[in-house]
């Protein structure tokens, strides 16, 4: 099959990297410089697209000195009340540019040179292409048993309520062609971290191809997850999710 490959949209944002933050300042000036050095050294045109969700911390003024010292035109940052990681997405999502859309946890828990992986596995049929680290190749690191098991039992009610047939819903780290993510990104309506369920929920009822790739992971301990109050919320909107579509 025919690969997409950078060339083709020479005179045209190539890919868009949408980074939600919300209280990240303890990590987002280091996550800028490496997604920046890496997209430097890459033969395809890209855009930096940071997303704060109504930070209270000092994340805008990094974001902006970063963007400030590296002299990239091709960084933005857009600014939004505090309403959820799915509500600070579907905005970058929207609001970006690129014939590839591809969103990225602000801890780079998959490293960011993992990107090609996600490029080169798209194809004239498949429209999205999402990270796991539930396949038999992938790699988690550093994270304890109570979140594998917590992460496997979320991911077992959301295939039993929605019929969506991949192993981890949640992953930060997934890529989109342009048209594919404005219709789905349009129709969103989950601000919160379940985002992610309606938006593959969706794809599956549309018919969009989807690939679901291995991917490196290793957990950060900088997660803004509550593990209670969080994981209840996300299961609730699963219900919605399966009431509104």
């Amino acid at each position: 099959m025919k690969k997409l490959i950078p060339e083709e949209k020479q005179n045209d944002v190539f890919i868009s990297i949408i980074v939600p933050a919300f209280n990240e300042e303890k990590i987002l000036g280091q996550t800028i410089e490496k997604i920046v050095t890496y997209l430097n050294k890459q033969n395809y045109t890209w855009e930096l697209i940071i997303v704060d969700d109504g930070s209270t911390d000092n994340t805008v003024n990094i974001a902006k000195d970063k963007k400030s010292k590296t002299h990239q035109s091709n960084i933005q940052i857009i600014e939004l009340s505090h309403a959820g990681k799915g509500w600070a997405i579907k905005n970058g999502m929207l609001r970006s540019n690129g014939s590839l859309k591809f969103m990225c946890d602000a801890d780079l828990s998959m490293p960011i040179e993992n990107l090609q992986n996600f490029i080169i596995n798209f194809n004239s049929k498949s429209e999205i292409i999402i990270g796991s680290r539930e396949l038999k190749s992938s790699q988690r690191h550093g994270e304890s048993i109570f979140r594998k098991i917590r992460s496997k039992i979320f991911n077992s009610i959301v295939r039993t309520l929605l019929p969506i047939p991949f192993k981890d819903t949640q992953c930060g780290f997934k890529c989109f062609k342009k048209d594919t993510a404005e219709k789905l990104f349009n129709l969103q309506q989950t601000k919160g971290f379940s985002f992610d369920v309606e938006i593959l929920y969706l794809a599956n009822k549309f018919g969009i191809k989807t690939t679901e790739i291995p991917i490196s992971w290793e957990h950060k301990n900088q997660s803004q997850i509550n593990s209670i109050k969080d994981s209840l919320k996300m299961l609730l909107d699963v219900l919605k999710i399966r009431i509104t579509h």
